[in-house]
């Protein structure tokens, strides 16, 4: 089949949404197309499980290997509901950090993901609520306030966590192996022990933000939308269109073209 042992492992918002946080048509319909003639597609994003309950149906039928979700912080079967590859967090240095952060910095509000949900913490906290958590986001509309809060952690932590933006609005800290680039190649792994690639898989990654560079890295072929952050550019081999025109048609189609 003309798509045989290739996969597609994209980001969601700016990269297969549109600007509006939508599916577009077009890389629904394309999608379809590509894992009927041998395609495999999944996701790979920051977001988990109970942010996408709207929407768990279409993922499950979208996706035809696990998806890799929290950033790398595990993996996730839509079909069956299960996750592996889980990394938690350091529950003690992360209650740190997050002390650190409150008794410096005005910010609007600061999250934990507990693998599959989200909370928001509180004035005061018990390090022990930390177990089993895989990431940690600092959330302010201020970039002023998240480039300071990064300025500072990062040198004092750079040892313990991984620090990205995942959007100018979102900071965050996850453990150093919890990134898509190493869970993307713990997926590769995966599908090639259990028979669904050859060791010839060749995977196009797409993404168009700091928290999607090292996927992009360690895929074969690094690929963003037009919409994209100038160093996701810098990284990528193939340029897109928009996200709002349907970056990922772009890349079924150039695929089928021979293009790249």
């Amino acid at each position: 089949m003309k798509f045989s042992n290739i996969m597609i492992v994209t980001d969601l918002d700016g990269t297969f949404y549109d600007s509006e946080h939508n599916f577009h048509n077009k890389n629904i319909e394309a999608v379809e197309y590509f894992k009927k003639n041998g395609g495999l597609f999944t996701v790979a994003s920051g977001r988990v499980p109970s942010s996408l309950k709207d929407r768990m149906e279409a993922f499950r039928e979208l996706t035809n290997v696990p998806a890799i979700l929290c950033n790398g912080g595990f993996c996730y079967d839509f079909a069956s509901d299960t996750r592996f590859f889980e990394i938690e967090v350091d529950h003690q240095k992360a209650a740190g950090v997050i002390r650190f952060v409150k008794d410096n910095f005005d910010i609007y509000r600061i999250r934990a993901s507990l693998l599959g949900e989200e909370i928001a913490i509180g004035d005061t906290f018990d390090e022990d609520s930390f177990k089993g958590w895989t990431r940690v986001s600092f959330d302010d509309r201020s970039c002023e306030t998240l480039n300071n809060i990064r300025q500072v952690i990062e040198k004092r932590y750079k040892d313990d966590f991984s620090f990205m933006f995942a959007c100018p609005e979102m900071f965050e800290f996850q453990d150093k192996a919890a990134t898509k680039g190493q869970a993307l190649d713990r997926l590769r792994k995966k599908l090639t022990c259990d028979g669904k690639a050859n060791e010839n898989l060749k995977i196009y990654a797409v993404g168009d933000y700091e928290n999607d560079l090292d996927m992009l890295q360690n895929a074969d072929v690094a690929c963003c939308p037009e919409n994209a952050m100038d160093t996701v550019k810098k990284a990528a081999k193939i340029h897109l269109c928009h996200c709002d025109d349907g970056a990922i048609a772009d890349l079924i189609y150039r695929i089928e073209s021979l293009e790249v």
